[in-house]
């Protein structure tokens, strides 16, 4: 049975600039999170999105008019600045959506489309649109889908960690407003509770959602259980992503890379990895994030566990970053870096969200925690580049005095000139969290 977590949601503004100065490289802050008191701009950023046009959006989990979160726009300006705007701050009330999860999508007509983990007309999560008025800071918020809406057993599932994806948005195309959505949500679905992965089409003046995959339909669970991590598309339709557990060890193994193929009116799917498959985990375990595929149909990723490389608050293992590569029918995995294993963890532990892949190969992500500084008992993570096994580390978090420069990261974008933007979930002038970028 899908939990049922009863927790507010959100409504309304404010405009700001920010000061900070452009720099031509390097690390820099584009925004500080709570700048006025009860933090009406939000606190606690998730992951970003950005148009054709270089606006950056994204959500925060708390603060707004309602003190449940908004939708924020930075929009580039002269000197390369950035100009901040609450677009929408959640509501509270009954059926509302809570706790924005993932990246929004934009699509062509500058709609936004997201994700609740909780709330809802059924308390278990809320698909949601956000459509611009004729000034830019009249927004109107539509509900276009509640889960749990099909039965008490909630085989549509319910409470997602992810956001939603769409054909092209590997390749940086806007979408279209017209063909599917994809999403995964961590449970309900009939097989055991084990969480689906959806799609969500347009029809008329709403919106149909259908379970594609329901997880733990193998006995036990050997197709994976609780998908977190948001799923990727491919040039052909295929998707991809990962289970927090499932595969070796059933229901409660280490979790699983898959694959879900379309073929006429259903979807098959084909475990591409099971994690923990290699002595002592060493191939990682338990993934949070998805993974992210290279012009090759190289998938690469990181996983928070594994590795069996440190002692952080008794975990002696702190995360991978691997690569699978496709061999015939098969796919080769292997680990790129095994995270901590630098003196004082100062290539960072922990990493959790997928990497980005550049056109030239190089692979881009943070970790959540670690990176020797003055403040490594904090553990703020790290910005990293791998080059192929060799790892660099482009910016150490909470370097500067009062972690003014953020601490435990996001995943990341990058835009058509290589530059990284990202987001902090805590640390900034005001301690509630940034957004930054960094230019190489």
């Amino acid at each position: 049975m899908v939990r049922r977590l009863i927790i507010p949601a959100i409504l309304p503004l404010l405009m700001g600039i920010s000061s900070t100065p452009a720099s031509s490289h390097g690390f820099r802050i584009l925004y500080s999170f709570c700048s006025q008191n009860g933090c009406p701009d939000g606190y606690s950023p998730g992951p970003l999105a950005q148009d054709a046009s270089g606006d950056l959006y994204g959500a925060t989990s708390g603060g707004g008019a309602n003190g449940t979160g908004t939708i924020f726009e930075l929009k580039p300006v002269s000197g390369g600045t950035y100009a901040f705007s609450n677009l929408f701050s959640l509501c509270n009330a009954h059926g509302c959506g809570a706790f924005p999860v993932g990246s929004l999508v934009i699509d062509k007509s500058g709609d936004l489309y997201g994700a609740m983990s909780t709330g809802g007309a059924h308390y278990v999560g809320q698909l949601f649109e956000l459509i611009p008025g004729g000034h830019p800071t009249q927004w109107t918020y539509q509900d276009i889908y509640d889960f749990c809406s099909v039965s008490k057993e909630c085989p549509d599932g319910g409470n997602p960690y992810s956001g939603l994806t769409y054909a092209g948005a590997a390749y940086g195309m806007l979408y279209d407003g017209k063909s599917s959505l994809f999403g995964t949500a961590s449970e309900g679905g009939t097989s055991n509770d084990g969480g689906v992965v959806y799609e969500l089409t347009p029809a008329g003046s709403g919106w149909i959602e259908q379970p594609i995959y329901q997880f733990c339909a193998q006995d036990p669970c050997s197709d994976g259980n609780r998908p977190y991590a948001p799923v990727s598309v491919d040039g052909a339709g295929n998707l991809y992503g990962t289970t927090y557990f499932g595969g070796i060890g059933g229901v409660y193994g280490a979790g699983v890379v898959f694959e879900l193929s379309p073929g006429g009116s259903s979807w098959s799917e084909n475990v591409l990895h099971q994690f923990c498959s290699a002595h002592d985990c060493t191939d990682g375990l338990a993934p949070l994030g998805g993974v992210t595929e290279d012009t090759k149909g190289t998938l690469f990723g990181v996983t928070p566990s594994g590795g069996n490389s440190c002692n952080i608050n008794g975990n002696n293992s702190c995360g991978i970053a691997y690569r699978l590569a496709p061999k015939g029918t098969d796919y080769m995995s292997k680990t790129l870096h095994v995270f901590c294993s630098a003196p004082k963890c100062a290539d960072g532990a922990l990493p959790e969200f997928a990497p980005v892949v550049a056109p030239d190969g190089l692979v881009f992500g943070t970790t959540l925690t670690e990176g020797s500084t003055k403040n490594i008992d904090d553990g703020a993570g790290t910005l990293f580049e791998l080059n192929r096994s060799k790892l660099s580390i482009l910016h150490t978090f909470c370097k500067k005095a009062n972690c003014v420069d953020g601490n435990s990261p996001n995943n990341l974008i990058r835009d058509s000139h290589g530059n990284l933007f990202g987001s902090a979930g805590g640390g900034g002038a005001y301690n509630r969290g940034i957004i930054f970028e960094y230019a190489p």
